[in-house]
């Protein structure tokens, strides 16, 4: 483990400023939203309603965060072995790991897919919304290359096993500081999706700490992800689906009847 001179600070400082970066962008974003919210020209509008947002967004952090990956490799600020570049290392302990870790993964996958499948499918806030192939695909990519970015950061710091955990917890704290993550989990649908997101990331930290390899990680997030994705294609359970709409309109109700006993305004 280094712990003197430039072999840990240009890392540790390269990580930090590319969380840090994360972090007032997505408070950028947040302002420029809640901006356009309050104007009602039509180009605000048509901006704060284009559809675009969200698939080009997910696309400039996708390439941003590879090419800032690239880029510390290449100038020597992060070492391949932290970024985990080479084959996985499984010794005959570690094997069982792996399949105990494997084991996790279908685990996982199942109970996350039977909770998923309780929602209604939808558009809400309070239906299923599974993502896509496309949103995956640029998903995968953009959350391993994030985790690889903070490993290689502390690694040098902490070692591979604290390294690969405190990356975990940073990733995490950076999510929760963004306004629109906080939103998200104030509703069952996103949340969840949030919820497995940071779940995705502890199984990689996990994964990373039995291999010592980003293709580890990455082939486990991916195997974790396609049966989820087929599952929450299903129907929800009809059972589940019908109190979710029962609820809903008593909710309405509710709200009809507070507004109308209230009295007229003066």
């Amino acid at each position: 483990m280094k712990i003197s001179g430039d072999g840990f600070f240009r890392p540790l400082w390269t990580g930090g400023a590319y969380l840090l970066l994360l972090i007032v962008v997505g408070q950028a974003i947040w302002h420029v939203r809640r901006w356009l919210e309050d104007k009602a020209t039509p180009l605000a509008l048509r901006l704060r309603f284009w559809g675009g947002w969200s698939y080009w967004g997910s696309i400039a952090g996708v390439v941003f965060t590879l090419v800032y990956l690239f880029v510390g490799l290449l100038d020597g600020t992060f070492a391949a072995s932290d970024v985990g570049l080479s084959a996985p290392e499984v010794t005959k302990e570690g094997g069982w790991l792996l399949v105990l870790g494997l084991a996790l993964v279908g685990w996982m996958t199942l109970l996350w897919g039977v909770y998923w499948r309780q929602y209604p499918p939808g558009e809400g806030n309070g239906a299923r919304q599974p993502p896509t192939w496309g949103r995956l695909a640029l998903q995968i990519p953009f959350h391993e290359g994030r985790m690889a970015i903070m490993r290689a950061a502390l690694i040098p710091v902490l070692g591979v096993y604290w390294g690969s955990w405190a990356a975990v917890i940073c990733v995490w704290l950076a999510s929760y500081l963004d306004p629109a993550c906080r939103t998200k989990l104030r509703t069952p649908s996103p949340r969840a999706i949030i919820y497995l997101g940071w779940a995705m990331d502890w199984l990689s930290g996990l994964f990373y700490v039995l291999s010592g390899s980003l293709w580890a990680t990455l082939l486990a997030r991916v195997l974790a992800y396609l049966p989820l994705r087929a599952l929450s294609a299903w129907p929800g359970r009809p059972r589940r689906r019908a109190r979710l709409l029962q609820d809903q309109g008593q909710n309405n109700e509710q709200g009809e009847h507070g507004n109308s006993g209230g009295g007229k305004a003066p």
